[in-house]
């Protein structure tokens, strides 16, 4: 019966599959329209040479330097776990056999009377970090003509696909007595490289290319890009229509084990309102292992509107689809979304208010085959909604292999109020606040279950020292919830006659924050 049932499920999703992939050839052979992901505008001071082929080259310096605390492990350095025990209403020497959450054993015999068994280190180490980093991209764009563009873009990295700085320091190339320094840093990677074509009645972009579906709660792979394919048209002036295909994963060249991402897109945009929405297919042949596979839907809408000064908007995301964790064994996304915010302008001031939630799995959930948490693919370079919770630490959300993992609006809901204004013409400010809370029970280490995330507060100024120069200051301090509780005191209690300790715990936290200042140059 089992295999019935499993082989019925097989069937729905090749189906949903089949249709899915039959309405994006439609759309491509009849009316593909482009959806422009994450292209940034170049400097206004780029050089554009002369000719039939205009050839503009622009690029961008950035030098940051960082300081975070406690943010690896929300503890204070040098934390210790102490293990003690107690023995009580015994006329003669007790026995006792306890493990304390670091799985050491202890066993003796004692008379009545309170005693420390043991203590160890539980930080991990100094939790004080510093560093510069440096940031170079070098663009090139040549419109051939009025209906052919190609982009190509370097940036600087530090050996892998992933990172987009080098860090200051960690080459050495000087000999002598004192062999430091006098070395190369980093190297240069392709960010970007693409043709686009745009005719009359349709257009396509092809190659690498930054990539965000709406506001990029689901998927914003807008730091490094994706190889993908954008067919697009314009039926009307307001309304614009789109299909992708991207190549998130190669595996064996001769073996189904890739992973792809497909997405249909319509766009309607007007004068005060704005709505859009996306069908997206992530189809994954081998997640974990090759037995493995990923069938996640994820449909998006999202609408703005604004008034005045005005602005509403919201972005709700709701999945579905089936992961097989292996031979006889599956389960269903059951995850979703939700983005709500208003924004009000006063003179040069804009008052937010904003709201974000993504459905969460217990990290205790006995059913773990079914996928609750919202399912996200997320960029690791740019700060979201918070600048420590949401770029630094831990977060509550428990990953697709039951790890807590992942990013952005998994397992966690915020309110988030506060200000940015223009305070002069060359200076800026951000001063925002954050309450935030897990919608499941959850814990980073070996607390209690617990909701409460903590509180945060984070703060930006930014100042014009010149054209295209700009400087400035950024940082956050979270004030960490009990689901970063780290058991400080265990206390194992023998009472005459039980032979079984009670075990009672204390706990301790400590709060986590970051700050970064820079200055950035483009050209």
């Amino acid at each position: 019966m089992s295999d019935i049932i499993g082989d019925k499920k097989k069937e729905k999703v090749e189906k949903m599959k089949r249709l899915f992939l039959l309405a994006l050839t439609a759309l491509i052979l009849c009316t593909p329209v482009y959806l422009s992901a994450a292209d940034e505008t170049p400097s206004d001071t780029a050089v554009v040479t002369k000719g039939e082929t205009q050839i503009t080259i622009s690029g961008e310096l950035r030098f940051r330097g960082m300081y975070e605390h406690n943010v690896t492990d929300t503890i204070n350095d040098g934390t210790t776990n102490t293990t003690r025990l107690n023995i009580v209403g015994y006329s003669t020497p007790a026995v006792y056999n306890v493990t304390n959450n670091g799985g050491t054993n202890y066993i003796g015999r004692v008379t009545n009377g309170s005693y420390v068994l043991g203590s160890r280190v539980i930080s991990n180490g100094d939790d004080h970090a510093s560093w510069y980093d440096t940031r170079v991209r070098i663009g090139l764009e040549a419109k051939v003509s009025d209906e052919i563009t190609a982009v190509v873009e370097l940036e600087s990295n530090m050996g892998n696909n992933i990172t987009d700085v080098y860090t200051w320091g960690t080459s050495s190339g000087a000999t002598g007595s004192y062999q430091a320094g006098n070395a190369k840093s980093g190297d240069m990677r392709l960010r970007q490289a693409w043709i686009q074509y745009t005719g009359k009645a349709i257009g396509v972009k092809v190659g690498h290319q930054p990539l965000v579906l709406g506001n990029g709660i689901f998927y914003d792979h807008s730091t490094d890009g994706d190889d993908a394919v954008f067919v697009f048209a314009k039926p009307t002036k307001h309304f614009t229509i789109a299909a992708l295909t991207a190549k998130l994963k190669e595996g064996n060249v001769n073996t189904a084990d890739d992973t792809d991402l497909y997405s249909l897109l319509g766009i309607y945009t007007s004068e005060n309102f704005n709505i859009s929405g996306d069908a997206s297919f992530l189809n994954d042949q081998s997640f974990n292992d090759t037995t493995s596979k990923t069938h996640l839907f994820n449909f998006g809408l999202r609408a703005d509107y604004t008034l005045s000064a005005l602005t509403l908007r919201g972005d709700v995301e709701v999945q579905a689809g089936t992961i097989d964790w292996n031979v006889g064994s599956s389960g269903r996304f059951k995850g979703w979304a939700l983005l709500t915010g208003v924004d009000y302008k006063v003179g040069p001031a804009k008052l937010t208010l904003e709201y974000g939630y993504g459905s969460g799995q217990a990290k205790d959930d006995p059913n773990r085959s079914d996928i609750k948490s919202f399912a996200n693919s997320q960029n690791t370079e740019e700060p979201g909604y918070a600048f420590v919770y949401d770029y630094h630490v831990a977060n509550a959300c428990t990953g697709l292999n039951g790890v807590t993992s992942g990013s952005n609006l998994c397992n966690t809901m915020y309110i988030k109020g506060g200000v940015s204004a223009e305070l002069t013409k060359t200076l800026t400010g951000e001063l925002y606040g954050l309450w935030l809370r897990a919608p499941q029970d959850t814990y980073m280490y070996d607390g209690q279950p617990s909701k409460d995330i903590g509180w945060e507060i984070d703060a930006k100024v930014a100042y014009k020292i010149a054209k295209n120069l700009t400087y400035w200051i950024e940082g956050g301090y979270l004030f960490t919830g009990s689901i970063y509780d780290r058991v400080k005191t265990e206390t194992f209690t023998y009472t005459n006659p039980s032979t079984t300790p009670v075990a009672t715990y204390e706990y301790t936290r400590d709060n986590a924050y970051a700050l970064r200042h820079g200055i950035l140059l483009t050209f």
